[in-house]
């Protein structure tokens, strides 16, 4: 293979997020879904980058919010308060340990918003 068909880390980056901004195109066509066909999803790091994931998962009609998790008591408990206000069926639980969620088996989605040192 020539170096011309190579793909390196900036092009996967930039083709990857051009494919993610698809996404909501392709969840507003679906109106209702079955409980069971729902994706379970988890936030871990609650702060502006993580409530800012959950608010948009939660906007997704496919997406369920399972759980919420941070080490910060204050920031789990704004991110709670502010999921009940958009959705005030939401079940989530909530999480001081990340370990708790990892543990569970119905979580199909885990995203991690915490700093770049702590994802290690």
């Amino acid at each position: 293979m020539g170096s011309n068909s190579k793909i390196n880390r900036r092009k996967f980056i930039e083709r990857g997020a051009l494919g993610l901004m698809g996404l909501p195109l392709l969840s507003s066509g679906l109106r209702s879904v079955a409980p069971s066909d729902r994706v379970r999803v988890a936030v871990i790091g609650l702060g502006s980058q993580g409530r800012s994931h959950m608010t948009w998962f939660n906007n997704l009609p496919e997406v369920e919010i399972a759980a919420l998790c941070d080490l910060d008591t204050i920031r789990l408990e704004r991110a709670r308060s502010q999921l009940q206000k958009i959705n005030p069926d939401s079940r989530a639980e909530i999480f001081s340990d990340f370990r708790h969620i990892l543990d569970r088996k119905d979580i199909d989605v885990v995203t991690c918003a915490t700093p770049d040192h702590w994802h290690a």
